[in-house]
């Protein structure tokens, strides 16, 4: 795939990222559940703590400290394996390699989420 292609692509999937999940939004910066929603792949103990793990990866990104944000995305993607957590790490693992013009491993990411979580 030549690199206009996949940068369309990645753009396309980075417009659906916004309307994807009816379980964990972007709020001023900060992940939360979406409110009267609860997630069936969390557990409400637990979510506090992915979504404050999220925040970091996010936080990471926003600083351009991409090596340490690639980490934390795939601590959070091997912790939350089949999670609408993990679709999230996805995503945001797929924006830091398109920055860096890693374009094959972001398109990987992007083809990941389509096949493991079609309804996210």
């Amino acid at each position: 795939m030549n690199p206009l292609a996949k940068i369309a692509s990645l753009a396309a999937c980075c417009l659906l990222s916004f309307t994807a999940s009816a379980e964990l939004i972007c709020v001023e910066g900060t992940w939360k559940l979406k409110p009267g929603t609860l997630t069936d792949t969390i557990p409400a103990s637990r979510a506090p703590e992915v979504l404050r793990a999220i925040d970091q990866a996010d936080t990471l990104e926003i600083r351009q400290e991409n090596r340490a944000a690639l980490r934390r995305w795939t601590e959070i993607l091997e912790a939350e394996a089949g999670t609408d957590a993990a679709a999230v790490a996805l995503l945001g693992r797929a924006r830091v390699y398109a920055r860096r013009g890693q374009f094959d491993n972001a398109e990987i990411d992007l083809a990941t989420i389509h096949k493991t979580h079609a309804n996210f």
